[in-house]
């Protein structure tokens, strides 16, 4: 189990920084006139928190239970 929580944490601040980094890119299209193509990128934005989030009730319940 702390291995999978080890990589559990991993997931969570590496899927921020894709998030971060995704987000970006939302940016740099908007600034370039592509409004439709920055929704969809935004979009894709929510998704990586969607499952982030839940990986980081995964987490939680692991610490939780392992304390």
């Amino acid at each position: 189990v702390e291995e999978l929580t080890a990589m559990l944490r991993y997931l969570v601040k590496h899927n921020e920084a894709h998030a971060r980094e995704v987000a970006a890119l939302a940016g740099s299209l908007m600034d370039a006139g592509r409004e439709s193509a920055c929704r969809e990128i935004l979009n894709a934005v929510d998704d990586f928190a969607l499952v982030n989030a839940k990986l980081a009730a995964v987490l939680n319940t692991l610490t939780d239970t392992a304390l």
